[in-house]
């Protein structure tokens, strides 16, 4: 894939992405892993595993969901009052 095929997301903002020129915000995440027909966790995943083996990134991906289940466990046991706007 070159920069040529990113339809939606500007190719000045790819190549400034490409040599960390620029941080990517959430949005650009979502945008670019839109262009690339993945999930964003995806995108953020294999940012984040440039330099591991397939099975180092098979083994960080099940320790991000342990996490996850984790975090599920936590959140029910808490009470969440939804944000009321001030009137």
């Amino acid at each position: 894939m070159t920069q040529e095929d990113f339809v939606h997301t500007n190719r000045t903002t790819v190549g400034r992405l490409e040599n960390n020129e620029r941080d990517a915000t959430l949005g650009k995440v979502e945008e670019l892993a839109h262009e690339l027909d993945v999930h964003p966790f995806v995108l953020l995943t294999m940012a984040y595993c440039t330099e591991l083996t397939k099975a180092q990134t098979a083994e960080f991906m099940a320790a991000a969901l342990r996490q996850i289940d984790e975090l599920f466990a936590s959140a029910d046991d808490m009470v969440v009052t939804p944000h009321q706007p001030s009137a």
